[in-house]
């Protein structure tokens, strides 16, 4: 492939990683060779900071961002995929690559397949060199921000993602999108759901009257301490089900918290 980056270069500016092959858990290695070299604690300090919880994934020395690398096989050598702000983006971009090299079957991704099940048909309509463009200039998106809509990014597929933060906590991925303004509006529908009518949304307030209604009857149950949703109060799956769906997640909730409001 024209333009990739192979293990070592000087314009890396750190160690990448070279795929499932020498890539354990996703982390990057230390110092490369036979094993009998033993890093200083500056070294191994350095290597620590550089390190990445996932698969194909390294951080830059110098710029701070996060990249992603591949090792294909079919052309013996390693693929640059972008460098990223965010380390999720990251390994996305080497899971989508990962899926074009290998296929779905015993590929070793860093989020569940599910995520990109949607995807299949597109990653088979295009050569792995048209792929890998693309990701590349998707990560550029990334570095300026891409999206005019809060909570949207450029994904490496070419579609929008959308992720809200939570105040002290992780942050949620709500979705991939054709559309951008359909991943600016999922957006807005979750905020408004955890703020109500102080959620500085995308688009008008009054297109979210729903949202409106499930974030009051929400607080209505909580102030009231009612046992049957204070399970979906606590950090977790459900709670991050019920900032994306809202009651539609929890069918047997839906109107319980206006009863007993009364």
């Amino acid at each position: 492939l024209s333009g990739s980056r192979q293990s070592g270069s000087s314009s890396a500016g750190s160690r990448s990683v070279v795929g499932e092959e020498d890539s354990r858990g996703g982390g990057a290695t230390a110092a490369e060779g036979d094993g009998e070299y033993e890093a200083g604690e500056e070294v191994e300090a350095a290597d620590k900071r550089r390190s990445s919880q996932y698969r194909g994934v390294t951080k830059h020395r110098r710029s701070g961002r996060w990249e992603a690398h591949i090792w294909v096989k079919d052309i013996g050598r390693q693929v640059y995929l972008g460098g990223y702000e965010d380390e999720d983006h990251a390994a996305e971009a080497y899971d989508v690559a990962a899926l074009k090299c290998k296929g779905i079957k015993g590929v070793r991704t860093n989020f569940s397949l599910t995520r990109y099940y949607s995807l299949l048909p597109s990653l088979e309509a295009i050569s792995l060199e048209e792929l890998i463009m693309a990701v590349r200039r998707q990560s550029q998106g990334f570095s300026r921000g891409s999206s005019t809509y809060r909570g949207v990014t450029a994904h490496p597929s070419g579609r929008w993602e959308s992720r809200i933060g939570i105040p002290g906590s992780k942050h949620i991925y709500l979705g991939l999108y054709e559309n951008e303004r359909d991943a600016a509006a999922a957006y807005d529908k979750s905020l408004v759901r955890l703020r109500g009518s102080a959620a500085a949304t995308n688009f008008s307030l009054s297109e979210y009257r729903a949202e409106l209604a499930e974030y009051h009857t929400f607080q209505q149950a909580v102030l009231l301490r009612d046992q049957r949703i204070s399970f979906v109060t606590k950090p977790g799956q459900d709670f991050e089900k019920w900032i994306k769906a809202g009651f539609k997640a929890f069918p047997n909730l839906a109107g319980a918290p206006v009863a007993a409001a009364g």
